[in-house]
């Protein structure tokens, strides 16, 4: 990775420290509600799109949520409601069970069906989209909940599997995934994955970056994200 490209990738999904706000400053990410449902639609509406081609929906990070939040309780209760209302769906990125990444739900229908059609693999893609995807919030999926709940047969699960919707947790198990999120975890593993930890970086919210590259222009300018992008 060049030199230039290795920064880009870093400002982009980096928590960059930065000076502390002047007293009564506002910090817009919070939103005037502080909800996390604000937080993740301000996460999300910065999210490096360029990046990725625009081939993958926005992707807000737990661990941003967090740090835009000054309570982490109030923040999983309220997540959690989004994703029972459907509204939100949450993804295990790979290398860390506390890794999520939080996807509004029309974006991820949007993005997989685009993924998707067209391929020998979009008409169990669009059954699943149509018949597990309002019905089941849940990370992960079993074998019985597969077949017997919503009537997809192995071969249509491994179809699932090959269009990178499903990926394998274990013998009959399978995480929800993201079709093409194979990139954008390979940067998060190399860049973010120091902000899952208690670091000076990522302890409170205004020590977040608001100034960074941006990936189609690559200039310098002022952002309000906590990808610093």
């Amino acid at each position: 990775m060049s030199r230039k490209r290795h920064r880009l990738v870093s400002e982009t999904f980096g928590l960059k420290r930065r000076r502390e706000r002047e007293d009564g400053e506002v910090d817009p990410l919070r939103g005037e509600s502080g909800s996390a449902r604000a937080a993740v639609a301000e996460l999300v509406r910065l999210f490096p799109r360029g990046l990725f081609e625009d081939a993958l929906p926005p992707i807000a990070l737990r661990s941003q949520v967090y740090s835009l939040l000054p309570d982490r309780t109030v923040a999983d209760r309220q997540l959690k409601e989004l994703q029972e209302q459907g509204e939100i769906r949450v993804v295990q990125l790979g290398f860390d069970l506390d890794a999520h990444g939080i996807i509004f739900t029309e974006d991820y229908r949007t993005k997989v069906l685009k993924a998707c059609d067209g391929r020998p693999f979009a008409g169990a893609v669009q059954k699943f989209l149509a018949s597990v995807l309002p019905a089941c919030g849940d990370l992960s999926f079993q074998q019985d909940q597969m077949t017997k709940t919503f009537g997809f047969k192995d071969p249509e699960i491994t179809q699932l599997v090959n269009a990178g919707v499903l990926t394998v947790r274990d013998a009959g198990s399978w995480w929800l995934a993201v079709p093409g999120a194979g990139k954008f975890i390979k940067y998060f593993v190399k860049v973010s994955l120091p902000l899952l930890e208690p670091s000076s970086a990522c302890q409170r919210p205004e020590d977040s970056a608001r100034h960074c590259t941006s990936p189609q222009s690559g200039e310098e300018g002022p952002r309000r994200a906590a990808y610093g992008g």
